[in-house]
């Protein structure tokens, strides 16, 4: 051991913040292939997999989780219908997967409601982990997180 004093290592930089992937995930149900799949922008399968759950299982409660089918068709697909409602909503460039801020939180645009505001995934600040419903006026468009 050396009698030199301990020299402080500069600290490494901040990482680059995280930025979430986003897929299009077609889920649909085992006993009902005439219902066609329905496309859910999601990270993984599985959340994909559990929001298509939640959807068919209000309804049909003999539905099991088993019973629902994931594929992965690509990056965040934006429906005509999500299309014309950021049209309407001031917001013609806005897509399915673009990175935007809210408050000071990172997210990621993965769809629309039924009252017209879009749904946002977030994945930093006091958000980190939800996705929430958010009014057009408090986005921030911050550029596309994915290639269409």
């Amino acid at each position: 051991m050396s009698n030199e004093p301990f020299a402080l290592q500069p600290s490494p930089p901040d990482p680059q913040p995280v930025r979430p992937t986003v897929f299009a995930f077609a889920c649909s149900v085992v006993w009902a292939p005439e219902w066609g799949a329905t496309t859910y922008n999601r990270s993984t399968a599985g959340q994909a997999k559990a929001d298509h759950f939640r959807h068919v299982h209000e309804a049909w409660q003999e539905t099991k989780f088993t019973d629902i089918r994931v594929r992965k068709v690509g990056p965040a697909r934006s429906s005509p219908q999500f299309i014309r409602n950021a049209e309407y909503r001031g917001l013609p460039d806005l897509r399915c997967g673009h990175a935007v801020r809210v408050h000071g939180s990172n997210g990621v645009v993965v769809g629309h409601n039924a009252s017209a505001n879009f749904d946002v995934i977030f994945h930093d600040g006091r958000y980190e982990g939800k996705t929430l419903n958010v009014h057009p006026s408090e986005l921030e468009i911050v550029g596309p997180l994915t290639e269409e």
